[in-house]
């Protein structure tokens, strides 16, 4: 097991012609156990421009925090961390529009009338 871990956040403004970007934080896996440790700790200490949906639920209930971990669906308030893990990787979910780096546009149905 490594005292860090390698975190590369897919990070974009959601604004035609405007490309999205990799940025990688290497942090201290300290108390992480879950992504949404690891986003908390982000915003918290290192960069306070990162968007992602944080403090809703807390429960997989609302769903709101869901992004793509290492290339999987996933929770990010439920979704543990192992203790191997040297790198996650994470992304936007694909299926709505991105608003701003993991925040995306769960509304984005209803105004296609879908």
């Amino acid at each position: 097991m490594t005292d860090r871990v390698v975190v590369k956040i897919l990070r974009s403004h959601g604004q035609a012609g405007v490309s999205s970007k990799y940025q990688t934080y290497e942090i201290p896996r300290d108390g992480m156990t879950r992504v949404l440790d690891v986003l908390d700790y982000i915003y918290k200490n290192v960069d306070p421009t990162l968007a992602y949906r944080r403090h809703l639920c807390n429960d997989g209930q609302c769903r709101a925090c869901e992004v793509r971990v290492n290339g999987k669906k996933s929770l990010a308030c439920l979704k543990a961390i192992k203790a191997d893990d040297a790198e996650l990787t994470i992304e936007p979910t694909d299926e709505y529009p991105v608003v701003k780096d993991l925040i995306v546009d769960y509304g984005s149905d209803l105004k296609r009338g879908d």
